[in-house]
């Protein structure tokens, strides 16, 4: 019975605290007490992430052997210093923004 609560509490405690980084080595965003880390080389796109045209999705691809894709979806405070921090960072994508 206890199971159900604690797990919403989760599931809203994940979405409170995301917040992004960007520093030299790459673009970092932390869920709670996830953190998904992605190098600037493997950034390819960064665009709008629907319905909310405000939010950016930073669409990345991890090179063979352990080839994967993925995708961060972001909706910083800061979004005109957040995508000027992605094309600092990131050249060799392809801005859709």
């Amino acid at each position: 019975m206890m199971v159900l609560p604690l797990l919403a509490l989760e599931i809203v405690l994940d979405k409170s605290f995301i917040y992004w980084e960007c520093n030299s080595s790459g673009l970092r965003e932390r869920r709670f007490w996830r953190i998904k880390e992605v190098p600037w080389e493997e950034v390819r796109q960064v665009g709008r992430w629907r319905p909310k045209a405000e939010t950016v999705a930073v669409i990345y691809a991890h090179p063979a052997p352990l080839s994967s894709s993925g995708c961060i979806v972001a909706n910083p405070a800061d979004r005109a210093g957040f995508l000027a921090a992605l094309r600092r960072f990131a050249p060799q994508a392809e801005f859709w923004v």
